[in-house]
């Protein structure tokens, strides 16, 4: 088996780089595992189509396609082949439906490291992610970036026990982003909010927490969204928000540059 990996990395032979992958992590023993590992990046330096094809294959167990995605990200790729590849991670983390509670951990793992590289890398968005497979009230491709983005917040903000952590970076990485998408998003979330404030539910532990982090990332976003700053204007005046809240919206308001 060693020979084998051996030959198929002197050859640099792209078509052996999902072989040798797949041998690093299967059944065979550790050391020959990090043989084949130590052998990806003198295969293939941009690896990028084929970690596409296996976080996808529905035969490929979720353990795998997040290793596929780890290594992917220590490659020596360009950026934009690793924020390609970690927009299929996060549709895969949504799509992949499974009851076990192991399975389940590793697909929030690879939702959540993929959430932090669009922030660090930026959005892709190749025809590869988003051919639609449904789309959503704005016709939205049903596997793009900012689809995945938004379940990632909607689902957690809907649920009974939501994943404050997952709700947090989405947040920031739309504000990282600003994008006019991300920062449409950003404030249809906060126009939810607003209202829950007036007609509920708003709980100082969920809700209030999560304004908190909205302002914040509006205020980092750059966005010069006149809509933003109205909202922002109408809540810092607001009586229904206390002055912690209202001192949150004038600094978000400074931020953007309040004028």
């Amino acid at each position: 088996m060693v020979g084998c990996i051996n030959a198929l990395e002197a050859l640099a032979d792209p078509a052996a780089y999902r072989h040798i992958f797949l041998a690093s992590v299967g059944w065979y023993d550790a050391a020959i595992k990090n043989i084949a590992r130590a052998a990806l990046p003198n295969i293939l330096e941009d690896p990028a189509d084929i970690m596409i094809e296996i976080i996808q294959a529905p035969n490929i167990v979720p353990a795998v396609k997040y290793e596929a995605f780890q290594i992917m990200l220590a490659s020596q790729a360009p950026d934009t082949s690793k924020s390609r590849v970690a927009e299929v991670a996060l549709n895969t983390g949504w799509t992949y439906i499974t009851s076990d509670p192991n399975t389940q951990r590793i697909l929030r793992e690879m939702r959540l490291r993929a959430i932090s590289t669009i922030q660090e890398l930026g959005v892709y968005e190749s025809d590869t992610v988003a051919v639609a497979e449904n789309e959503n009230e704005d016709g939205a491709a049903g596997n793009s970036v900012y689809f995945n983005l938004r379940r990632s917040y909607r689902y957690n903000i809907e649920n009974t026990s939501p994943d404050f952590e997952e709700i947090r970076m989405t947040i920031s990485a739309l504000s990282a982003l600003g994008t006019e998408e991300a920062v449409d998003m950003l404030l249809e979330f906060l126009r939810e909010l607003h209202l829950r404030r007036h007609i509920g539910p708003w709980d100082t532990t969920r809700e209030r927490q999560i304004f908190g982090w909205i302002l914040v990332g509006l205020g980092s976003s750059g966005t010069e969204s006149t809509d933003v700053r109205n909202l922002l204007t109408t809540i810092q005046r607001s009586n229904y928000y206390t002055g912690a809240e209202q001192s949150w919206a004038r600094n978000a308001l400074t931020r953007i540059g309040n004028s």
